[in-house]
């Protein structure tokens, strides 16, 4: 069940990195990946975490930390942030954190454009 949502690889100074964008064409995606050094690697990264999230309990890898009164989640392997909201932290609680998780979970099939 997608609704619409999509990946999409994305050049950064740095690296390449997958992004998950909702179906309400906002231009801002739900949450970003590490920044991997070929566009290859990137989309290699994007199977392997889809594989991850479909395998495993993701709320057991949520982190979410405080800055200020934000709440910045992230979904964290062995000391590796996978996927995480660091740009767009949530404002009011957080309980929006497991929303989050959702909504990654429930569209992690969505496909790659």
């Amino acid at each position: 069940m997608t609704r619409g949502y999509k990946f999409r690889i994305e050049k950064e100074d740095k690296g390449y990195v997958f992004r998950l964008y909702p179906n309400n064409n906002n231009k801002q995606p739900i949450a970003d990946s590490k920044v991997y050094k070929t566009k290859a690697i990137c989309k290699n990264a994007l199977e392997e975490f889809r594989i991850f999230v479909r395998t495993n309990n993701a709320e057991a890898f949520l982190e979410v930390e405080k800055v200020g009164n934000k709440y910045i989640p992230s979904i964290v392997e062995n000391g590796n942030i996978l996927f995480h909201r660091k740009n767009m932290p949530y404002d009011t609680n957080k309980a929006e954190c497991s929303q989050w998780i959702e909504r990654i979970k429930n569209n992690i099939d969505a496909p790659l454009i």
